[in-house]
């Protein structure tokens, strides 16, 4: 059995301290005091806040997710070149075996110090071949 009592206009009348305090939560907003409009406030602003805090982590609007996303696809990517890479020699191997060994794979040119190349720019002090703008053929 309950021992609640429901007074004039179904509120709950739990003991006077809750009455109390009832009535001083529905005081009209002109007879409240300073201190607790800013604490209002306050509380109103955080809980602002905290809603739209938790709105712009939900929506992703700091793009946090497509950043994780294109890290772990760049260190796929990284794994997938050093593989390719520790390969080469092997690779290298093979080729000359199926060739039956009559001609080493041709290696790619080493650059010089010399500028050779017409598509560098010219500048009046040197390419970044050169050492001196005057010996630039460019």
């Amino acid at each position: 059995m309950s021992t609640t009592i429901v007074g004039f206009g179904g509120a709950l009348q739990a003991g006077p301290v809750l009455a109390h305090w009832m009535k001083r939560v529905r005081a009209p907003l002109h007879t409240w005091s300073t201190r607790r409009r800013w604490a209002v406030a306050l509380l109103i602003g955080l809980a602002v806040f905290v809603i739209g805090a938790h709105g712009w982590v939900v929506a992703d609007l700091g793009r946090v997710e497509a950043s994780r996303a294109a890290l772990l696809a760049s260190t796929q990517r990284l794994a997938d070149a050093k593989r390719a890479l520790a390969q080469l020699p092997s690779l290298r191997r093979e080729a000359e075996a199926a060739r039956g060994g009559m001609a080493a794979v041709p290696r790619a040119p080493k650059v010089s110090g010399r500028c050779s190349s017409r598509r560098a720019p010219i500048s009046s002090t040197s390419c970044r071949f050169c050492v001196d703008w005057r010996s630039c053929r460019c």
